[in-house]
């Protein structure tokens, strides 16, 4: 007859509680972040309106003021990388660059075309139209989000995303019914169409690039490789673009009158200073949640951009009715971040995976440390009370035989 081993019942882990202090974090982040997009808007409208004053038949520098803005990230985060390698850090090694260049390479050509897109939609289409399109971005990231990285979502989640979907809607009722608009309105079909097929593409675009931040961010080097990267590729492929199609442009912007030069100098720093936050801070988002919530804490910046033409151009009437839509965004966002369980993704699998054991380490340890202490004062205590044990065991072994 021999011993019958029982075996313990296993621990269960503690339910993630709601945390409303980290939520209410989140979604000031993420409002912050959709401030900086809002923020590029306007003084890329004010840029192109600047622009058009200067000529007769007007101008838009899209390559060149995306080249202008890789070209910041570029040289900061370079001169970032020469002071980390002076100093030794591992992290910035050029040799643990060579496996992953080609991610940060796609990264910057999604991030590229994607911001190309958007600003050539505005010039072709109406801004609602243009705006509502670009978000586009938030179910194009469901989707490869579930594809990608095995993300699940809650029927909680889903719902966060109709209730923030559901303010969006509110706000664009409003703009349709508003007396005025943020500029005219488009009437060539065939500019529209190209406008409209422009903001497709820059959801999708913006979809892919946020993806893959997320995944560099969380699996490669952190913000600050991404942000070298980015600036680097990114300033390769627009200055390729500026040189083959914006050289007429840059002519006529040698020849700008006097008048327009302050209007314009002052919008393309403003829009290099929000574009330059945007992307340093950005990606400290993803160490927090995801390229899904990301996109979702965006939906507010058409609010802004609203809240932006009344106080600043003038050029907009807003009602309660604008405030009630961002509200039912926020509120979105805040339940987005109410259910710990529903989320489910690559990341969040490795994140829980390190966590049990890095709980079972410390069980273990509080187990031989729980042993010594009881009545000991020695580190032989805890030898003596496992051999102990492994003697008790063998005897009631031998006894039952």
């Amino acid at each position: 007859m021999h011993a019958c081993t029982v075996r313990p019942p296993p621990k269960k882990r503690k339910a993630m509680p709601i945390n409303i202090k980290h939520a209410a974090v989140i979604v000031g982040f993420g409002q912050l972040l959709s401030l900086l997009v809002a923020s590029s808007q306007l003084f890329n409208s004010g840029l192109n309106l600047a622009a058009n004053a200067s000529t007769p038949t007007g101008f838009y520098l899209s390559f060149t003021q995306l080249a202008l803005h890789y070209l910041l990230l570029f040289l900061v985060f370079g001169v970032l990388h020469v002071v980390k390698r002076k100093n030794n850090d591992p992290n910035w090694s050029v040799a643990n660059w060579r496996n992953v260049w080609h991610i940060y390479l796609a990264f910057g050509v999604f991030d590229f075309y994607a911001n190309y897109a958007v600003t050539k939609a505005f010039a072709y289409t109406s801004p609602l139209s243009a705006f509502l399109l670009n978000q586009s971005s938030t179910p194009f990231t469901v989707l490869i989000s579930m594809v990608v990285f095995r993300a699940r979502y809650s029927a909680l989640h889903l719902a966060a995303l109709l209730i923030a979907i559901g303010g969006l809607a509110i706000i664009v009722w409003q703009d349709l019914t508003a007396t005025s608009r943020l500029s005219t309105d488009v009437t060539d079909s065939s500019t529209v169409a190209l406008g409209n097929f422009l903001g497709l593409i820059s959801g999708l675009g913006f979809a892919l690039a946020n993806t893959t931040q997320e995944w560099a961010v969380k699996r490669l080097g952190g913000p600050n490789e991404l942000c070298l990267f980015v600036g680097f590729f990114g300033t390769l492929v627009s200055c390729v673009h500026m040189s083959i199609f914006e050289r007429q442009e840059i002519s006529d912007l040698v020849g700008m009158s006097s008048d327009v030069v302050p209007s314009f100098a002052g919008n393309l720093i403003g829009f290099l200073v929000a574009m330059f936050t945007l992307y340093s801070v950005g990606p400290y988002f993803f160490r927090m949640a995801s390229a899904t919530l990301f996109n979702v804490s965006l939906l507010t910046s058409g609010f802004f951009v609203l809240l932006g033409t009344v106080v600043i151009m003038k050029s907009s009437s807003i009602t309660a009715w604008y405030f009630g839509g961002f509200m039912l965004m926020v509120v979105g966002l805040f339940v987005f971040n109410f259910d710990p369980k529903g989320w489910k993704d690559v990341f969040m699998a490795d994140q829980a995976g390190a966590q049990v054991g890095e709980e079972d380490k410390k069980d273990e340890e509080s187990t031989l440390v729980g042993a010594s202490g009881y009545g000991a004062t020695s580190s032989s205590s805890t030898t003596d009370v496992v051999s102990g044990k492994q003697a008790a065991t063998a005897e009631a072994a031998a006894r039952s035989d």
